[in-house]
């Protein structure tokens, strides 16, 4: 079953505002929040969005090393990777000078081959 945006938000909205006003909810409305609250229950639509929200995989602190790591993988002292942050996609996490993983190991195979 697939319900509009519109048929969710007019039947919950209206449903409600007619109950708190004291009203009895009109039976168009009435059957559109029973079908509403039917779908529910049965798996068939989220009570906030129409589809569950997709899979986005999520970074792991595995993903992200410090600067001391990045310096020992590049053969490089501390400070010459804090000079250089932005050509190894640094960014600040929590004050701390983080770096992906991939990032320092491309950058690390880009200049062997230069060298």
């Amino acid at each position: 079953m697939k319900l509009s945006p519109t048929e969710v938000r007019a039947a919950v909205y209206l449903a409600r505002r007619y109950r708190q006003a004291g009203h009895v909810v009109p039976p168009s409305v009435a059957a559109l929040a029973e079908r509403l609250e039917t779908a529910v229950r049965q798996g068939e639509a989220s009570p906030w969005r129409q589809s569950p929200p997709p899979e986005v995989p999520q970074s792991t602190h595995a993903d992200f090393i410090g600067t001391k790591l990045a310096a020992a993988t590049l053969g490089w002292s501390v400070r010459r990777v804090q000079r250089r942050a932005t050509d190894l996609d640094g960014c600040r996490v929590g004050g701390r000078l983080v770096f992906p993983r991939s990032a320092v190991e491309a950058f690390k195979r880009e200049q062997s081959r230069e060298g």
